[in-house]
């Protein structure tokens, strides 16, 4: 099997000419490698070498663009795998609590190419929703608030303003920093409640300390059981003196 060494197409086994440029055959043919249109026996010319994926719907063909749930055409696509990026990211949440977490969203490489970018922006963005709703820690919300920005930030750099990843990031950029606005009122209004918490706290422990800095508690049981004795002894005196008093004046 032969190829045309100056537009890679298959030719016949007695051909001279290449049937669709027209250059000559001549010596051994090796069949090119895919992806690239090169002239093999000449290494003088350009390669041209294609990189990336390009989506098609694989029922009608047609190009499918970031993030589509259904091609141009309406046919549903499915199937659709998680990124190995993504993958490890949401691992790593699992496995990690507090600090190292925070360490760990704080450390792990944005990816660079586009569709893993692009949805590696979503995860990050959907987990922050998500926190900020339910009024997570401030010190968890700021670490993926700010992985967000240097998503953010590689995105605006990378993309042209066309490109749907960039105006999803803009519509998601837009809707956390209103979201940011209420978690704000909720932490204001948790803090509040903490404080008066706090206050009472600290009412209860100081009556606790004085109570517990009182003669009587730190009194043994032994002198406990003495001025009770006293005491019952001192009011039944006062009882009687009381009842022949009020004998003697009949």
């Amino acid at each position: 099997m032969k190829f045309c060494t100056n537009c890679g197409k298959q030719l016949n086994d007695d051909a001279k000419f290449c049937d669709t440029c027209g250059a000559p055959v001549s010596g051994t043919q090796t069949p090119p490698i895919p992806g690239t249109n090169e002239n093999v026996g000449d290494d003088t010319k350009r390669k041209e070498v294609f990189v990336g994926v390009k989506r098609k719907c694989p029922v009608c063909g047609a190009e499918v663009s970031a993030f589509a749930l259904t091609c141009p055409n309406g046919h549903e696509l499915s199937g659709i795998n998680v990124s190995k990026i993504s993958k490890d990211f949401q691992e790593g949440l699992i496995e990690y609590e507090g600090k190292e977490e925070r360490d760990f969203v704080a450390s792990f490489p944005i990816p660079n190419e586009r569709e893993a970018l692009g949805n590696f922006m979503l995860m990050v963005a959907s987990i922050l929703k998500q926190d900020m709703q339910n009024g997570a820690d401030q010190m968890r919300v700021s670490s993926f608030s700010s992985k967000f920005d240097e998503i953010k930030s590689k995105v605006y750099m990378m993309l042209k303003a066309d490109d749907p990843i960039f105006g999803e990031t803009k519509k998601w950029d837009s809707a956390l920093n209103e979201l940011y606005e209420n978690y704000k009122k909720i932490i204001e209004e948790r803090a509040i409640i903490n404080r008066k918490k706090q206050k009472e706290q600290e009412r209860k422990n100081r009556k606790w300390e004085r109570k517990r800095n009182s003669l009587w508690y730190n009194a043994s049981n032994e002198t406990k059981g003495a001025i009770i004795g006293i005491c019952i002894s001192f009011g039944v005196a006062i009882i009687l003196g009381c009842y022949l008093f009020g004998c003697a004046i009949d």
